[in-house]
């Protein structure tokens, strides 16, 4: 997903939601990024909430990010809630969010794409 100014072409913002290895249908959030000169402004945000919608209207039961808790948990994601499910990055800045009612309620593996094993 992207937000384009008002001149065409020129991209300002970008979301990337890729499905995840898991039990249930799941996604993992990254990356996200804003223009420096249109940072500041929402947009990540903005991104961020109209991904999380559409995933959900997908039909995608949840989904992980690893990043600072002081900006991810603004949009529902919680340490707490991805404590227990196994990953290479768990710890105090891997997250999750339920796009499902008693989608996490039990811990389980989960792996991001291929393409982030080389991180």
């Amino acid at each position: 997903m992207h937000i384009r100014p008002e001149t065409p072409g020129d991209i300002i913002g970008h979301v990337m939601f890729s499905p995840m290895a898991a039990p249930v249908r799941a996604l993992g959030l990254a990356p996200v990024s804003v223009a420096p000169d249109h940072q500041k402004q929402g947009i990540g945000a903005q991104l961020i909430r109209r991904g999380l919608s559409q995933a959900q209207m997908d039909g995608w039961q949840a989904s992980f990010v690893l990043g600072n808790p002081d900006y991810y948990t603004r949009f529902g994601y919680s340490v707490d809630i991805a404590k227990g499910f196994t990953n290479v990055f768990a710890g105090p800045y891997f997250m999750a969010l339920e796009l499902t009612p008693g989608a996490l309620k039990t811990p389980f593996a989960v792996s991001y794409a291929a393409a982030f094993d080389q991180l």
